[in-house]
Order: C-alpha cells, then sequence, then structure tokens
C-alpha cells in the first residue's frame, strides 16, 4: 500500500472529526481484509492440506500486523486531538 504524509491546517473543532475519519477507514479496511481472510482460511479447513491452512493462518497475522503498524501511524494525528471542555457543573445554592 502506498502511503503519502500530508501537512494541512484544520480548525481545531474539526481535528476530532478528520481523526475520526481517518481512524474509520483505517479499521474498514482491516475489517474488510481480515474478513476475506477468514473466510479463505474456513474454505482452507474444508478443502486444503495443513500447510495451505498454516499460510492462511499466517495471511491473517499479516493482516491483523499490517492493521496494528497502520493504526499506530496515525499516532501523531490522535495526538493532536484538542481534549474536551468539561461542562462546570451547576452552583450548588
Amino acid at each position: 500500500m502506498k502511503h503519502k504524509k500530508l501537512s494541512f491546517k484544520v480548525v481545531d473543532e474539526d481535528v476530532r472529526a478528520v481523526a475520526l475519519s481517518v481512524v474509520g477507514l483505517t479499521l474498514g479496511r482491516l475489517s474488510s481484509e481480515y474478513t476475506a481472510a477468514t473466510g479463505r482460511l474456513t474454505e482452507s479447513f474444508k478443502n486444503d492440506s495443513s500447510i495451505e491452512i498454516l499460510e492462511n493462518i499466517q495471511q491473517i497475522i499479516d493482516s491483523l500486523e499490517k492493521g496494528i503498524k497502520e493504526l499506530n501511524d496515525k499516532a501523531d494525528l490522535i495526538e493532536q486531538i484538542p481534549d474536551l471542555k468539561l461542562e462546570e457543573e451547576p452552583k450548588k445554592k
């Protein structure tokens, strides 16, 4: 997968939404790859040799490791999310 590093300014209140979109796309890709790999593994148990089953298990592991790395790469973006301001509780009379 090809990567590009982007640099642009975003209004503070939009950083959270941008980060959510980026992480959501990453998780969606991870979910799709995981679903496809587990489907291949299920079919492999029905039809293939133990070597092919192990290769399919390795594909699942590789997919998860790739997803972990991709999510880890988003840490800089996540760190830019400003903290939410806590609403002050009404003062008791």
